[in-house]
C-alpha cells in the first residue's frame, strides 16, 4: 500500500486518534463515573470517524489506522476492566478470543490477497 501525504493528515484520522486518546485516558479511571464518560466519548468518536472519512477523504491507510486503533482500544479497555475487576474474567476471555480471531482472519485474508474492507454503516 502506497501512503500519500494526503492520507496521513485527514479529518477522519484526527477523529480516530482523538477517540483513541479519550478512550485510553478514560480507561485509566474506568472505575469512576468520569473515566466511564471519557471512555464513552472516545468510543463515540470511533463511531463518527467512518462518517467523517466518507464525507471528506477516505483511504486504505485511514481504514488501517481505524481498525488498528479499534483493536488497541479494545485491549486497553479489556485491561482496565480486568484491573478494576468490573466484569467476570470469563467474559474478558471470550472478548479477547473473539478479537484475536477477527484479527487473525483479517491478516490471513490480507496474506491471501483477498480484499478486506471495513464494515459500512
Amino acid at each position: 500500500m502506497r501512503i500519500l501525504r494526503a492520507d496521513l493528515f485527514t479529518p477522519a484520522n484526527a477523529v480516530t486518534l482523538l477517540g483513541f486518546v479519550l478512550t485510553a485516558a478514560g480507561a485509566w479511571r474506568l472505575d469512576t463515573a468520569t473515566g466511564l464518560w471519557v471512555a464513552s466519548a472516545g468510543k463515540v468518536m470511533d463511531l463518527l470517524d467512518g462518517l467523517v472519512a466518507r464525507r471528506t477523504h477516505a483511504s486504505n491507510f485511514g481504514a488501517l489506522v481505524d481498525t488498528t486503533t479499534d483493536k488497541i482500544t479494545c485491549l486497553v479497555l479489556l485491561a482496565a476492566t480486568f484491573h478494576f475487576r468490573l466484569v467476570p474474567l470469563v467474559f474478558l476471555g471470550f472478548v479477547l478470543v473473539y478479537q484475536a480471531l477477527i484479527a487473525a482472519m483479517s491478516l490471513d485474508a490480507i496474506r491471501k490477497g483477498w480484499p478486506v474492507k471495513p464494515a459500512r454503516l
